[in-house]
């Protein structure tokens, strides 16, 4: 941080008043590294004592002033959503003018020390200045400016600051530069931010059975602009109120609920977030169609051809994956389902449909992808410059379209196996072109902010309860045959009839093999291992039915491969269970 010492810095500034926060935000601050007057004509830069903007001689003669900041040193997460920034100045004499504009410097990089006289600014979120002072300083609203630099959308090269119009003559206005002898009268940029909200938990509870309201859902969440009180709202997935709304720092849990999706808002000064809950039914498979509002769905229009700094068409009507007539540039599409999915789903099925219009497949196959994608990212926000990365391990194919409006239905089911285990890693996927050609193609869908709700995108779920064991006891066979149980979580079900009076002290005798034939365990009917073998469970062996649950978890038994358990019996014959284990 800039310290070596001046005294004054006449700085003419915009008088935009600052909006206190609603929220409890946290506030962060720094001085300048730089920051100086141009004087024109004649090439001199001004870095005396008292520096000033003026106009002496109308679009002849004038001062501007250019000053900069280190944002990157004040601090702020990264994850951080900029609520508010303010230059705040303070006069060293009474201002003669409040009409001033303050420019982003756009490609010239400079210091005091190595200043440009002619810097090249943009009016782009350009700020004028009017109205009075705020307790004695000049604050101007610079929120745009920064909210561009902390995204990385601009590069940091300071604000020039002129007066307004500089065809007039004007006295302009003085205040006081990071060197002044009073720290409280040094400039100061500050900025307030909050970290966005995110939910960090959920306990799915699922309903007991398909005619039952049992379930429940029970949620954390962090961060947000509305602490120590955030308001949440539940609602039904047709989008009425679940409830009245209520206020604290604890999401309150959802009772008494059939299976299906619900949705919560939380809300608070500057930002919501609404999140839907997939609730499913113990040990049943049901359909959930998951067809939400644009509350539930993040999309945005990357245009790579229109520049890395141009905003995206978030909330538009079209998304898109277009190939464009350049093999190096394509537009792409960001879109995300705001739905929590419990690790003990187990999704069967997970077909998005998407609405087609306006598809280009003049010039050859438009064939596209749907890829994971791996790095956060906020639908209004998000630019070419800041666009998330993505990861080919998960990802879908759109095949070719034959006409301009066609749907596309889409497997999901790898990216809900995935996100169900990892949902706060779900920043949903991104549309492009499978492959990049020199002809401009397209996929062009309706996006979630459609105006007619039957053109959003929709998921049409089947989902099981992955804790359910429907595995049965299994008769072991005289004589093995194509048939084969299956193992859950690592546990396969016995049953034989013992047809004469045993020992009760007896263990039954088992011996397990693998695809090969190679004995892999086993337990004798003394309740010793086989030689040189790891020991089998010990069961009692008794009159008539035996029914029983063999654990193999300890024997590294490899998931997806078949097995053969051997019973000898007491007369000594053998009989055998086919089995595939799983886990």
């Amino acid at each position: 941080m800039h310290v070596f010492m001046k005294t004054t810095l006449a700085l003419l500034t915009s008088c935009l008043l600052f909006t206190a926060a609603y929220g409890q935000l946290t506030t962060s601050s720094v001085i300048p590294t730089d920051d100086l007057t141009i004087t024109y004509p004649g090439n001199a830069t001004a870095n005396g004592t008292t520096m000033q903007t003026n106009v002496t001689t109308a679009s002849t003669n004038y001062k501007r002033i250019a000053i900069k900041f280190d944002i990157t040193s004040m601090g702020i997460p990264s994850n951080a959503v900029i609520a508010s920034a303010s230059l705040i100045l303070t006069p060293s004499v009474a201002e003669n003018t409040t009409a001033m504009v303050l420019k982003r410097i756009t490609t010239t990089t400079w210091t005091e020390a190595s200043a440009t006289l002619n810097p090249a600014t943009t009016t782009t979120n350009q700020v004028f200045t009017s109205g009075g002072l705020v307790s004695g300083k000049r604050v101007i609203d610079v929120t745009n400016l920064v909210k561009d630099i902390f995204s990385g959308a601009t590069t940091n090269n300071g604000w020039l600051i002129s007066c307004n119009p500089e065809s007039v003559l004007t006295a302009g206005n003085t205040y006081h530069s990071l060197s002044s002898g009073t720290i409280t009268a040094q400039p100061k940029l500050s900025i307030d931010w909050y970290i966005p909200y995110s939910i960090t938990g959920a306990t799915i509870n699922h309903a007991s059975s398909t005619v039952a309201a049992d379930g429940s859902v029970a949620v954390t969440f962090s961060g947000g602009s509305g602490n120590p009180n955030s308001t949440f709202q539940w609602y039904y997935s047709n989008g009425t109120p679940l409830g009245s709304s209520s206020s604290g720092t604890t999401v309150p849990t959802l009772p008494n609920r059939a299976y299906g999706w619900y949705g919560l808002k939380i809300k608070g000064a500057y930002d919501s977030l609404y999140t839907a809950f997939l609730v499913g039914v113990d040990c049943d498979i049901v359909s959930i169609s998951f067809a939400p509002g644009p509350e539930y769905i993040d999309d945005a229009f990357l245009n790579f051809i229109a520049g890395p700094t141009t905003p995206n068409d978030g909330g538009n009507l079209i998304n898109q994956a277009s190939r464009q007539a350049s093999i190096f540039n394509s537009n792409t599409d960001l879109i995300r389902f705001r739905l929590w999915m419990d690790a003990n789903s187990k999704p069967l099925q997970s077909n998005l449909t998407m609405i087609g219009s306006s598809h280009n497949y003049a010039n050859g196959p438009n064939n596209a992808k749907l890829t994971q994608v791996t790095q956060d990212w906020r639908e209004y926000t998000v630019k070419v410059s800041t666009a998330p990365t993505v990861s080919t391990a998960i990802q879908s194919i759109l095949p070719t379209t034959t006409t301009s409006n066609q749907n596309q239905i889409v497997d999901l089911n790898a990216f809900w196996n995935y996100w169900k285990a990892n949902n706060t890693l779900n920043y949903g996927m991104s549309l492009q072109p499978e492959v990049f050609t020199l002809y401009a193609m397209s996929q062009r869908f309706h996006s979630g902010d459609a105006a007619s709700s039957s053109n959003r995108p929709k998921i049409d779920f089947i989902i099981d309860d992955a804790t359910c064991d429907r595995t049965v006891h299994t008769l072991f066979k005289r004589e093995l045959d194509a048939g084969y149980a299956t193992t859950y979580n690592g546990k396969l079900k016995f049953w034989f009839v013992e047809e004469y009076q045993i020992d009760p002290d007896k263990k039954i005798p088992l011996t397990l093999y693998d695809e090969n034939n190679d004995i892999i365990a086993g337990i004798d009917i003394d309740g010793n291992a086989l030689p040189g073998e790891p020991l089998l469970t010990a069961f009692q062996y008794t009159f008539d039915d035996n029914r029983q649950v063999l654990d193999l978890t300890s024997l590294s038994l490899t998931p997806g491969k078949f097995y053969i358990l051997q019973l000898t019996r007491s007369t000594g014959e053998k009989e055998y269970i086919k089995f595939i284990y799983t886990n």
